[in-house]
Protein backbone atom coordinates (compact mmCIF):
# COMPACT_ATOMS: atom_id res chain seq x y z
CA UNK A 1 0.00 0.00 0.00
CA UNK A 2 2.87 2.25 0.52
CA UNK A 3 4.26 1.55 -2.17
CA UNK A 4 0.99 3.00 -4.36
CA UNK A 5 0.66 5.51 -2.31
CA UNK A 6 4.06 7.17 -3.06
CA UNK A 7 3.54 6.07 -6.87
CA UNK A 8 0.12 8.31 -6.72
CA UNK A 9 2.07 11.15 -4.77
CA UNK A 10 4.69 10.76 -7.76
CA UNK A 11 1.93 11.06 -10.44
CA UNK A 12 -0.05 14.06 -8.45
CA UNK A 13 3.57 15.80 -8.22
CA UNK A 14 4.33 15.06 -11.99
CA UNK A 15 0.96 16.42 -12.88
CA UNK A 16 1.27 19.76 -10.85
CA UNK A 17 4.37 20.14 -12.02
CA UNK A 18 2.82 19.91 -16.03
CA UNK A 19 0.09 21.98 -14.76
CA UNK A 20 2.13 24.82 -13.47
CA UNK A 21 4.30 24.71 -16.60
CA UNK A 22 1.28 25.02 -18.96
CA UNK A 23 -0.27 27.84 -16.50
CA UNK A 24 3.30 29.59 -17.11
CA UNK A 25 2.92 28.98 -20.90
CA UNK A 26 -0.74 30.24 -21.23
CA UNK A 27 0.27 33.67 -19.53
CA UNK A 28 3.47 33.92 -21.61
CA UNK A 29 1.44 33.60 -24.82
CA UNK A 30 -1.43 35.81 -23.90
CA UNK A 31 1.57 38.56 -23.33
CA UNK A 32 3.01 37.81 -26.70
CA UNK A 33 -0.10 38.25 -28.39
CA UNK A 34 -1.33 41.11 -26.40
CA UNK A 35 2.26 42.84 -27.72
CA UNK A 36 1.60 41.71 -31.14
CA UNK A 37 -1.77 43.05 -31.36
CA UNK A 38 -0.34 46.41 -30.18
CA UNK A 39 2.51 46.14 -32.52
CA UNK A 40 0.02 45.40 -35.71
CA UNK A 41 -2.29 48.41 -34.16
CA UNK A 42 0.65 50.91 -34.10
CA UNK A 43 1.88 49.74 -37.70
CA UNK A 44 -1.81 49.84 -39.07
CA UNK A 45 -2.47 53.17 -37.94
CA UNK A 46 1.64 54.38 -39.14
CA UNK A 47 0.05 52.98 -42.77
CA UNK A 48 -2.96 54.88 -42.63
CA UNK A 49 -1.34 58.42 -41.77
CA UNK A 50 1.50 57.86 -44.43
CA UNK A 51 -1.77 57.10 -46.76
CA UNK A 52 -2.97 60.21 -45.79
CA UNK A 53 0.15 62.23 -46.26
CA UNK A 54 0.69 61.18 -49.69
CA UNK A 55 -2.90 61.49 -51.11
CA UNK A 56 -3.23 64.79 -49.88
CA UNK A 57 0.45 65.34 -51.22
CA UNK A 58 -0.56 64.09 -54.77
CA UNK A 59 -3.76 65.87 -54.62
CA UNK A 60 -2.33 69.38 -54.19
CA UNK A 61 -0.28 68.59 -57.85
CA UNK A 62 -3.20 69.58 -59.43
CA UNK A 63 -4.44 72.20 -56.49
CA UNK A 64 -7.04 69.60 -55.03
CA UNK A 65 -7.25 69.15 -51.56
CA UNK A 66 -8.49 66.24 -49.77
CA UNK A 67 -8.88 63.63 -46.88
CA UNK A 68 -8.91 59.62 -46.80
CA UNK A 69 -10.94 58.45 -43.46
CA UNK A 70 -10.27 55.28 -42.31
CA UNK A 71 -12.43 53.43 -39.98
CA UNK A 72 -10.13 50.18 -39.03
CA UNK A 73 -13.15 48.69 -36.64
CA UNK A 74 -15.69 48.90 -39.58
CA UNK A 75 -13.63 47.95 -42.11
CA UNK A 76 -14.11 51.01 -44.13
CA UNK A 77 -12.42 53.69 -45.77
CA UNK A 78 -13.77 57.26 -47.02
CA UNK A 79 -12.72 59.68 -49.15
CA UNK A 80 -13.39 63.29 -49.43
CA UNK A 81 -12.14 66.15 -52.14
CA UNK A 82 -12.16 69.68 -53.11
CA UNK A 83 -11.83 70.23 -55.91
CA UNK A 84 -10.60 73.73 -57.40
CA UNK A 85 -13.89 75.10 -58.67
CA UNK A 86 -14.52 74.67 -54.61
CA UNK A 87 -11.76 76.95 -53.42
CA UNK A 88 -12.69 79.78 -54.41
CA UNK A 89 -16.87 79.09 -53.47
CA UNK A 90 -18.20 78.58 -50.45
CA UNK A 91 -15.26 79.22 -48.14
CA UNK A 92 -13.76 76.14 -50.11
CA UNK A 93 -15.06 74.47 -46.98
CA UNK A 94 -17.04 72.14 -48.72
CA UNK A 95 -16.28 68.75 -49.53
CA UNK A 96 -17.18 66.34 -52.60
CA UNK A 97 -17.58 62.79 -52.06
CA UNK A 98 -16.40 60.82 -54.86
CA UNK A 99 -19.69 59.82 -56.69
CA UNK A 100 -20.02 63.55 -57.04
CA UNK A 101 -16.86 64.33 -58.83
CA UNK A 102 -16.28 64.55 -62.35
CA UNK A 103 -15.15 61.99 -64.42
CA UNK A 104 -11.75 63.34 -65.00
CA UNK A 105 -11.81 64.34 -61.39
CA UNK A 106 -12.76 61.35 -60.18
CA UNK A 107 -9.97 59.37 -61.87
CA UNK A 108 -7.98 61.65 -60.91
CA UNK A 109 -8.91 61.49 -57.36
CA UNK A 110 -8.67 57.85 -57.89
CA UNK A 111 -5.11 57.31 -59.18
CA UNK A 112 -4.04 59.18 -56.06
CA UNK A 113 -5.52 57.00 -53.56
CA UNK A 114 -3.93 54.04 -55.60
CA UNK A 115 -0.45 55.60 -56.00
CA UNK A 116 -1.08 56.63 -52.19
CA UNK A 117 -1.73 52.98 -51.22
CA UNK A 118 1.27 51.35 -53.17
CA UNK A 119 3.94 53.99 -51.96
CA UNK A 120 2.28 53.16 -48.03
CA UNK A 121 2.56 50.12 -48.18
CA UNK A 122 5.88 49.47 -50.45
CA UNK A 123 4.43 47.70 -53.26
CA UNK A 124 7.32 47.26 -56.03
CA UNK A 125 4.86 46.35 -58.51
CA UNK A 126 2.81 48.87 -60.23
CA UNK A 127 0.21 47.95 -62.76
CA UNK A 128 -2.42 49.94 -63.79
CA UNK A 129 -4.63 49.94 -66.75
CA UNK A 130 -6.80 52.36 -68.58
CA UNK A 131 -6.31 55.27 -66.02
CA UNK A 132 -5.75 57.98 -68.72
CA UNK A 133 -9.12 56.97 -69.89
CA UNK A 134 -11.48 59.82 -68.29
CA UNK A 135 -9.10 63.03 -67.85
CA UNK A 136 -8.56 65.52 -70.32
CA UNK A 137 -5.37 66.06 -72.88
CA UNK A 138 -3.82 68.19 -70.78
CA UNK A 139 -4.80 66.70 -67.71
CA UNK A 140 -3.74 63.45 -69.14
CA UNK A 141 0.04 64.16 -69.12
CA UNK A 142 -0.11 65.38 -64.72
CA UNK A 143 -1.39 62.04 -64.49
CA UNK A 144 1.21 59.80 -66.27
CA UNK A 145 3.79 62.10 -65.07
CA UNK A 146 2.78 61.12 -61.05
CA UNK A 147 2.28 57.01 -62.11
CA UNK A 148 5.48 56.95 -63.69
CA UNK A 149 7.85 58.83 -61.59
Amino acid sequence: MTIEVNKTRQILEKTRNELQAMASLTKSLKHSIRLRLKKWSDFRRHIAFRCKVVFQYHLSNRGYFGKIIFDHEAQTLSLKVQTDDLNGTQQGNRDKDPRSLSGGEKSFATICLLLAMWESIGSPIRCLGMFYSLPRTDKRTHTHWLHYR
